[in-house]
């Protein structure tokens, strides 16, 4: 599939790097260390890109994305990767039951 270390274009997804994954992606990422490192070892800014990019590669239908194009602040648009992160404080607070409300 990869080969003289080039992945066609068609194989490279874009997605938040703020993102949530099941479990079995994350082990997917996790053994796929090796495969990861060739394709993006002499990226700049890959994170966005390794994550769909490994989804493409290994299947779609074997892990449910939200998105399949870049979604930008636009308000009639699914907004599946919105994050409510606060930075005030110079790093991102760790939410406790008490602040549901």
């Amino acid at each position: 599939m990869i080969q003289k270390d080039k992945l066609p274009i068609d194989l490279i997804g874009y997605g938040s790097n703020w993102c949530s994954i099941s479990h079995e992606l994350a082990r997917e990422i996790v053994c796929s260390e090796n495969l990861i490192f060739k394709i993006f070892n002499k990226g700049f800014l890959v994170d966005e890109l390794f994550i769909p990019t490994l989804i493409n590669i290994r299947g779609k239908s074997k892990f449910p994305i939200y998105y399949e194009k870049p979604v930008h602040n636009i308000s009639d648009e699914f907004q599946g990767n919105l994050r409510y992160i606060n930075w005030w404080d110079g790093s991102p607070k760790t939410w406790r039951i008490s602040d549901f409300d």
